[in-house]
């Protein structure tokens, strides 16, 4: 029948997994490993659950850690949460930096009703979805997150902030359809190559930037935003693209750059841009692409090169058109002796009949010193 197994009363730690160990619970009943309070549990190796509603119970906050380099597996047959809420303490097992939960089948592992939880996934740590079911997103905290599985798309949903440090797909289909505007990204976001990440809500939805590094955007696979995906930059390190992307609705710029490289950044409309704040062009392809309607009303492009913020100002009265505006520190022609202004700017319009007034702003500094200021 169903068992528990009861650990505690030790002196030291009460279950230890060395390094070079595993411990696998596989049976036809279900085991419990319960531990009592004043228990502590230390996890160098491995484990894997599998065969049955294995658990673990954990009385004390923090009370079984998955050190760096361990493996916790829920496997094949292992079903429900896997860390047992019924009796245990909330924040009672931790995945420290380096560790990693692995998830082939089950109900999520934080058991308790968001934003509770029982498991706590500490910065650097991984969970890996490795099967069909969809994972808790509306209200959770994660560290380091990847998606890694073929068969199936997995949809997340719900207006509950959800945290990820970096966010991965490996394999398959991913929608992160998240609706609201509290949801965060503290790392990067990378999609390897056949994978796909759609970014899709139902409704108005806004996730920000906010790691306290350089944060990169990567697409080796598709990587799509959808009409109501809005993006805040908050992150004062930048962001840099590895690839371009689209985004249909709106880039909020809070703190730091997005740096282009080549890439071509396309926007719906972007909110904000200053001196601290602005797209980062000065590649040989790429830069800023928006729409320019035929409105005679100021468009502004926030594009700047490295540490210069210069933007751009199209007032478009004739047919709505596209542009892509860059500005770079090298040029394509030979400077003359007369030289204003060390910065170059290409502006290219994709359809034709526009009729647009062109404002460029630079710094003093970037003025030829034979230029002699009129205004």
């Amino acid at each position: 029948p169903a068992t528990t197994l009861t650990i505690g009363g030790g002196a030291g730690t009460d279950l230890s997994v060395d390094s070079t160990s595993q411990l696998n619970i596989n049976t036809a009943n279900a085991l419990t490993i319960n531990l009592l309070t004043g228990t502590t549990g230390s996890i160098l190796g491995s484990m894997t659950f599998s065969g049955a509603a294995d658990k673990i119970t954990v009385a004390d906050s923090s009370g079984l850690t998955f050190q760096n380099g361990s493996t916790f597996t829920q496997g094949t047959g292992c079903s429900g949460n896997v860390f047992d809420a019924s009796g245990g303490k909330s924040n009672s097992v931790v995945f420290a930096s380096g560790s990693k939960f692995i998830q082939t089948t089950g109900s999520n592992p934080f058991a308790n009703t968001a934003p509770a939880s029982i498991v706590v996934f500490q910065t650097g740590s991984l969970f890996s979805n490795q099967q069909t079911g969809t994972p808790s997103f509306s209200g959770r905290t994660y560290a380091n997150f990847e998606q890694d599985f073929v068969a199936s798309a997995i949809t997340v949903t719900g207006g509950s902030a959800v945290s990820v440090d970096n966010l991965t797909i490996k394999n398959g289909t991913f929608n992160f359809n998240m609706t609201g505007t509290a949801s965060v990204i503290k790392g990067n976001i990378s999609v390897l190559s056949g994978a796909i990440l759609n970014f899709n809500p139902a409704s108005n939805a806004n996730f920000t930037l906010s790691g306290a590094t350089i944060q990169t955007i990567t697409n080796a696979g598709t990587l799509t935003f959808g009409a109501n995906q809005k993006i805040t930059i908050n992150n004062s390190n930048g962001v840099t693209l590895n690839s371009s992307i689209s985004i249909p609705d709106t880039i909020i710029l809070t703190s730091g750059k997005i740096s282009l490289g080549s890439n071509t950044l396309t926007a719906g409309a972007i909110s904000g841009g200053s001196t601290t704040s602005y797209i980062v062009t000065g590649g040989t392809t790429g830069g800023l692409k928006k729409n320019a309607p035929a409105t005679s009303t100021n468009v502004t492009f926030p594009v700047g090169f490295t540490d210069t913020y210069t933007p751009v100002v199209l007032n478009n009265s004739g047919t709505a058109d596209t542009f892509t505006v860059s500005v770079k520190n090298t040029f394509d022609h030979t400077p003359t002796a007369n030289q204003i202004v060390n910065k170059q700017w290409t502006i290219t319009e994709f359809a034709s009949g526009a009729n647009a007034a062109v404002t460029l702003r630079w710094n003093t500094a970037d003025e030829n010193p034979a230029f002699i200021r009129t205004a």
